[in-house]
């Protein structure tokens, strides 16, 4: 894994200075320790920094093709590389490496713009072709590998991390107001956007071109276009074992040691297990727990799974005081801020497992494909719900909501009963009902919130898959958006600031477009979510990890929040500082607060967006904590 930066100018009058990109670089040092490499030439200056996983000795980038008129920087494995390459020998290319990045210049040679529909991996790269004075970026199909980007009408700058851009000092960290909004409710903002002004994200299956000082995008995944299949349902299960054996398999080709997150949930146990089977050696396991919190804490399961499978087992034990206390450093990681409290968890977790392994696998994806987020029935019984008529809803069981769930979750249940599916399930971490933005949002904010309709966005996946089944909308809905922009950037950016890099076996594309082609009811089935999964390896797994609740994760902040937390999130979030930005209203923050120290009311996962939120202006707007290092 490593980090990609560069710069063009696009009016080839503005000569670009080298030091930027060393800067550039040096600023996304964690991303790659083991080596550094740049390209300069007229008016592009390309850097990389690189931590070494496959070819330790020959995989030094830039890397050309034979006449050096193409240079290839890479973030990313090319699983299929070795395939590839003896393809392309046998096309009359000449290597020189090893390695798997020399693949995709020879490949572009060969194939074009077209060569990122033949790669397995992960990947975000940028070409320079100096005979056709093009600039080629692509980004995988998932967005596993981020790539950001700011252009004007002289430069089009790139890089792995928005701490590049802003450390070129032509960028000024600067809110997208207008996203505020979609972060509070989403708990993250949808690309291309971010809630940095004028800082975009490259969509993931997406290939981005810059020649002539013009700029083009496109598309080149289309996974709206699969349907479900008619099978029976052991052909699909026989289907599901080939592929993700093959997917665990190719992600274990590496040439410095591997390891796995252990949650002791099913699809990281199944990842283990199949990681077993494959290994010589003991599989390295690592998880993480909370002491005296045995509700929250999966430790349990984890030893289960280990001792099953025989593996080498590391556990990490996280207290509120170190929770807490991580938070700046953990935001000037993440640089997007997001409300998903499992960042700081996953950070600890990827420090601890650096002493031993550089590659870790997860059973990160496995939710959006076999439909095991209970939030999905949930919605589905909200539609049956919608079938009672409307005058006996509303004057009889819709007021019974808040006294039945109270005031936060009761509204935004009776919220969500009015609405269509478009509207109501935006994702699987959406959470903020309009009735709570109201007591919370200022007026300016209110006004903000209407100049960037982010529905919008959501509306156009939903119209992608129109006809489908709600739980196939909803899938194709998180795939695209929560599983992008908020699960997968987390997992790049906090192991990547332990100089980890991390491998989601569930996300291989073949086994993600297989998904799509079973049946909804395979996928739920009454009230279990992930049927085909868990039926598939309930005999493969120990006793009680296949059906156990499912938990993610968890983290108590509910509780820690009602305790030794509880002052520090009052001196942040009721200080002048962070009332001065003018967004939220005093009252109801402390209301909050109050409500949630005494045990009335859960709102942690609110206050947790709003420290988040809070944090990131103070890391990178007001460059308080954290500023030397952009600066």
């Amino acid at each position: 894994m490593c980090g990609i930066c560069g710069l063009i100018s696009l009016d080839k009058k503005n000569l670009l200075d080298k030091e930027i990109v060393y800067l550039m670089t040096e600023v996304m040092k964690h991303r790659g320790p083991d080596d550094e490499g740049y390209f300069f030439h007229n008016f592009i200056n390309m850097g990389h920094r690189r931590l070494s996983i496959i070819d330790l000795s020959t995989g030094h980038q830039p890397i050309f093709n034979e006449d050096k008129s193409c240079s290839i920087i890479l973030n990313g494995e090319i699983y299929n590389f070795r395939e590839l390459r003896k393809k392309l020998e046998t096309k009359g290319h000449v290597f020189k490496t090893k390695t798997d990045t020399e693949v995709i210049v020879h490949a572009y040679e060969e194939y074009g713009f077209d060569c990122v529909r033949i790669f397995d991996g992960m990947f975000a790269f940028a070409l320079w072709d100096e005979k056709k004075q093009i600039l080629f970026l692509a980004r995988d199909r998932l967005g596993k590998k981020p790539l950001y980007y700011y252009c004007d009408s002289t430069i089009f700058i790139f890089s792995s991390e928005i701490k590049g851009l802003i450390r070129t000092g032509k960028i000024k960290p600067e809110v997208s107001y207008e996203n505020i909004d979609e972060f509070l409710t989403l708990g993250y903002v949808v690309a291309p956007n971010t809630l940095f002004k004028n800082i975009k994200k490259l969509l993931p299956g997406h290939i981005l071109i810059v020649q002539n000082g013009q700029i083009l995008q496109q598309e080149y995944w289309q996974l709206d276009s699969i349907r479900e299949e008619k099978n029976s349902f052991s052909n699909f299960q026989e289907q599901l074992k080939l592929i993700l054996e093959d997917a665990v398999r190719k992600r274990l080709i590496s040439d410095v040691p591997l390891g796995v997150f252990l949650s002791g949930g099913i699809d990281s146990s199944i990842i283990v297990g199949l990681m077993a089977k494959f290994s010589k050696t003991p599989v390295k396991t690592f998880s993480i727990g909370y002491k005296d919190k045995s509700e929250h804490s999966e430790l349990c399961y984890a030893r289960i799974v280990a001792n099953h499978f025989g593996t080498e087992h590391y556990e990490i034990v996280l207290e509120p005081v170190d929770f807490y206390d991580a938070i700046p450093q953990m935001i000037w990681h993440l640089e997007e801020p997001i409300a998903d409290q499992a960042c700081i968890p996953l950070w600890l977790m990827s420090k601890k497992a650096k002493k031993y392994v550089t590659v870790l696998l997860s059973g990160e994806g496995s939710d959006e494909l076999f439909g095991g987020y209970p939030i999905y029935n949930l919605m589905r019984g909200l539609q049956w719900y919608r079938g009672i008529p409307r005058w006996l809803r509303y004057s009889f069981f819709d007021p019974l909501f808040p006294i039945i769930f109270g005031e936060r979750r009761g509204q935004k249940y009776k919220e969500w009963a009015r609405l269509p599916i478009e509207d109501r399930f935006l994702g699987d971490m959406a959470d903020l009902s309009n009735y709570i933005k109201h007591k919370l949002y200022s007026k300016d904010l209110i006004e903000l919130s209407l100049t960037n309709n982010f529905k919008d966005k959501i509306h156009y996946f939903y119209d992608k898959v129109r006809g489908r089944d709600i739980l196939d909308r909803m899938q194709f809905l998180d795939i695209k958006t929560w599983l992008a922009d908020n699960l997968l950037l987390k997992a790049d950016k906090m192991t990547m600031a332990a100089s980890v890099e991390l491998r989601c076996p569930f996300l291989d594309y073949r086994l993600v477009e297989f998904s799509r082609r079973i049946p909804s009811k395979w996928k739920i089935k009454g009230f279990t979510t992930k049927f085909i999964l868990k039926q598939t390896y309930k005999d493969f797994l120990p006793k009680g990890i296949v059906n156990r609740r499912k938990q993610g994760f968890p983290v108590p902040l509910a509780i820690w929040f009602q305790g030794n937390l509880s002052k520090q999130i009052a001196s942040v979030l009721l200080n002048e500082r962070s009332l001065d930005r003018g967004y939220f209203n005093r009252d109801f923050i402390k209301e909050i607060i109050e409500k949630q120290y005494s045990n009335r009311e859960d709102y942690s996962k609110l206050l947790w967006s709003l420290l988040v939120l809070e944090y990131w202006h103070r890391v990178f707007i007001d460059k308080e904590i954290c500023k030397d290092s952009l600066t």
